[in-house]
């Protein structure tokens, strides 16, 4: 302390109710006080002359505080009771700080990852209470991870407690999702199962049928496709918010191909021939086609499909009617069935014979001749008898007859001069034998 005085003697530093002798040089007193408590110390010092005089200073307050302030009550809040947060949230850092002694002068958190701060982000005291909270908005490009912020308490000694921390957890991942059923195939019923699953856990499911508007969903349910392809898209939000979502496209077909036509070179219905294999051309309209079986009376055979044809050769048959039909299949198992159609194979010559009542190989003084000629034919049936006379003398066509699919054919032929005459006769079946 300084003064002025002409007659200066001593001086007393007063601290709160104790005295102590300063030294003094000329007009100058000072002292030391060493070996302090930490404490608030208020003091004034009086100044004496040699004739009595006393001069008081005012008083002043010093406070002496080497202890670290108090931290406790560290605390992350996540907007919504998010376990975490992403890019874009706010996370509340929320502290209790205290100094009983020279107060806290402010609170900081150590964080490089808040749009606030680049470094260290200011906490601010909430009204008169001991808390100090500041929000920490998550900068874009902040990894995935769990971020320890360092806590710093200063008092207003410049003292410093930063032995605490709190994390900030960063969740930037979407979820992924997996589409159990539908899957990418086609399916015969409108009514389909609906199953997804998740690697995490899933706040908010939802997904949307055929760009229609979002639904909201509690996996797993059932859902109504529509009939030709169908896009399912499904989204979730974890419980941090990010959205994962998964797309799958289906088929709903459950009507069976149409306009089944027999085409070239199947033979026409009902025909008989003279051979030993038969061939079968269908065409057909299905968006989804799988295949073709030909039943031919006994027996289920595949058949060669090309798009929407079916075909096949059935060669080395044996003799015999055969009615056959054949079965379209599409990949759902919807089934179209072509109307039957009978193809008869023959490779038989029918049997035939003249009847008693033909006129026999000899001489005989009539003027008729009555040619009767009997056949059959089990398979293909009767297609028809022909007959001819001739003049044994000249080879010369007298008169012929024909008879179409009958059993029997009778010619008789009047008024034939005197000579010599022969006849035949020809059978054929359906089949062309």
């Amino acid at each position: 302390l300084t003064f002025s005085d002409s007659n200066p003697d001593k001086c007393l530093l007063e601290v709160g109710n104790t005295n102590y002798s300063m030294t003094r040089s000329g007009t100058n007193c000072f002292k030391n006080m060493t070996g302090q408590n930490d404490n608030s110390y208020t003091y004034r010092v009086y100044i004496n002359d040699t004739v009595g005089n006393t001069a008081i200073f005012s008083s002043r307050t010093i406070t002496l505080d080497t202890a670290n302030p108090n931290v406790t009550t560290l605390s992350t809040l996540y907007p919504a009771g998010q376990p975490s947060v992403k890019t874009g949230d706010k996370a509340t850092i929320r502290v209790t700080a205290f100094d009983s002694l020279s107060g806290i002068r402010n609170v900081t958190a150590v964080l490089t990852i808040c749009d606030e701060a680049a470094t260290e982000l200011v906490l601010i005291k909430q009204g008169s209470t001991n808390n100090y909270q500041e929000n920490c908005t998550i900068k874009s490009g902040a990894a995935s991870d769990t971020y320890s912020a360092t806590i710093k308490g200063y008092d207003f000694a410049n003292n410093l407690n930063s032995s605490f921390s709190v994390s900030i957890i960063v969740d930037n991942t979407k979820p992924t999702i997996t589409i159990a059923s539908p899957t990418n195939t086609v399916y015969n019923t409108f009514s389909i199962p609906f199953n997804v699953a998740s690697n995490e856990d899933i706040s908010i499911w939802k997904y949307s049928l055929n760009n229609a508007a979002n639904v909201t969903f509690i996996p797993n349910i059932t859902i109504t496709g529509a009939l030709g392809s169908n896009t399912l898209t499904v989204y979730a939000n974890d419980t941090t918010g990010n959205i994962g979502n998964a797309t799958i496209t289906f088929i709903v077909d459950n009507t069976p191909a149409n306009l089944l036509q027999f085409v070239s070179p199947t033979e026409n219905d009902n025909l008989a021939f003279a051979r030993n294999w038969y061939y079968i051309n269908l065409t057909f309209n299905d968006t989804n086609p799988n295949n073709c079986i030909l039943y031919n009376g006994t027996s289920n055979l595949s058949m060669t499909r090309v798009g929407t044809n079916c075909f096949i050769n059935q060669t080395s048959q044996s003799e015999a009617s055969y009615t056959y039909k054949v079965y379209v299949n599409d990949t759902t198992g919807n089934i179209a069935v072509s109307s039957s159609r009978i193809i008869i194979l023959d490779t038989t010559a029918p049997t035939a014979q003249y009847a008693s009542d033909s006129t026999p190989a000899a001489t005989q003084s009539s003027t008729t001749i009555l040619v009767n000629i009997t056949m059959s034919d089990a398979l293909s049936g009767n297609a028809g008898i022909n007959m001819w006379i001739y003049n044994s003398s000249t080879n010369a066509l007298i008169d012929s007859s024909s008879c179409g699919l009958t059993s029997f054919c009778a010619f008789t032929k009047n008024g034939l001069p005197q000579g010599t005459y022969f006849y035949n006769g020809s059978t054929q079946d359906n089949a062309g034998n």
